[in-house]
C-alpha cells in the first residue's frame, strides 16, 4: 500500500484531486505506524522506489516519510538496507528539484545524529573534500591565471574550455568546445549544490552547539560562499543563516575562540549583514 500512498501525492485533473487529498491524508497517518521487524524492509524498499520515481512529488515525499521512519526503525534494520537509504538521501541533494533537495538536507541531518561516530566523520571528510576540489584556493587560482592565460575560471566556477578539454585529453572544435563548456558547467553546479546542501545538514544535526568539527563545517560554507556562481552563493549562504538563526550569542563567542582570526574576518564578511558577527 505505501508504494501506491507515495505515487500518489500530486495528481493533476479534476476528477483525481478528491483522490489526491485522501492519499495525503493517508501519507500524513502513514508516517507514525509503526512497522515489526518483518516489514522494516519491505518499506525501506518502497522508500527507496518512490526515490527513483520521475514525479518530484513522490520523491520529496519520500524523504518526509524517512525522517520519521529512520527515528522508529532504525535499530531494526538490515545494515544493507541502511546503507542504501543513506545512500539514497545523500544522492538526492543533487535532485533537479530545490524542494527536494532542501528535503534531503533535513532528512540527512537526522540520519547523521543517529550515525556513529566514525561514519559521521567519514561522510564529513568526504564533503570537505569535494569543496576543496570544486572551489580552489584564491593563491592557487592567482597561479594558474599567471601560468595559463586560457584556464582562467569562468563564471560558473569551473576551468574555461581550453584547460578543461587539455585535462579531459579531448580534441574539440567550437561547436564542441560550447557543447564541452555546457556540460561542465552544469556538473560543477550539481555537485557544489549538493555538497552545499551536506555541509547544511551538518549544520542543522547540531542546531544549538558548536561541536569540535563545525568550524571546518562553517569554512568551507564560506568557502561556497565566495563562489562565482549565484546558485551556489545563495544556498551557501542560507546555509550560515541557518548557523546564526539558531544558534544565540554564547555560541557564536564559542565559534570565534575556535577560529582563527583570518577565519572570523572571512566569516563576518560573508554574514555581514547579521548583527551577530559586527
Amino acid at each position: 500500500m505505501l508504494p501506491g500512498v507515495l505515487q500518489l501525492q500530486e495528481l493533476s485533473g479534476p476528477g483525481l484531486q478528491q483522490l489526491s487529498g485522501e492519499a495525503k491524508a493517508a501519507f500524513v497517518l502513514y508516517k507514525y505506524v509503526p512497522f515489526d521487524g518483518l516489514h522494516v524492509g519491505g518499506v525501506a524498499g518502497a522508500v527507496l522506489g518512490a526515490g527513483g520515481s520521475e514525479a518530484w512529488s513522490s520523491r520529496a515525499a519520500a524523504m518526509v516519510f524517512l525522517q520519521v521512519f529512520w527515528f522508529r526503525h532504525c535499530y531494526q534494520l538490515a545494515a544493507t538496507d541502511m546503507e542504501q537509504l543513506q545512500a539514497f538521501v545523500v544522492g538526492r541533494l543533487q535532485d533537479s528539484k530545490v524542494e527536494v533537495r532542501g528535503l534531503a538536507a533535513a532528512t540527512l541531518s537526522g540520519i547523521i545524529k543517529a550515525l556513529p561516530a566514525h561514519e559521521m566523520d567519514a561522510l564529513r571528510h568526504t564533503m570537505l573534500a569535494s569543496v576543496r576540489r570544486l572551489f580552489a584556493t584564491p593563491s592557487a587560482t592567482r597561479r594558474k591565471r599567471s601560468s595559463t592565460p586560457a584556464s582562467r575560471p569562468s563564471d560558473s566556477g569551473v576551468p574555461a574550455v581550453a584547460a578543461a578539454a587539455a585535462a579531459a585529453e579531448v580534441s574539440l572544435d567550437a561547436a564542441g568546445a560550447a557543447a564541452f563548456a555546457q556540460q561542465q558547467g552544469a556538473v560543477f553546479l550539481a555537485e557544489a549544490q549538493a555538497v552545499v546542501q551536506g555541509l547544511k545538514a551538518f549544520v542543522l544535526s547540531s542546531p544549538y552547539d558548536v561541536p569540535a568539527w563545525m568550524p571546518e563545517v562553517l569554512m568551507a560554507l564560506v568557502a561556497a560562499a565566495n563562489s562565482r556562481n549565484p546558485l551556489v552563493r545563495r544556498d551557501a549562504s542560507k546555509s550560515l543563516s541557518e548557523f546564526k538563526r539558531t544558534h544565540e550569542e554564547d555560541a557564536l563567542e564559542q565559534l570565534r575562540g575556535m577560529l582563527g582570526e583570518e577565519q572570523w574576518e572571512a566569516m563576518t564578511q560573508v554574514t555581514s549583514s547579521a548583527s551577530y558577527f559586527v
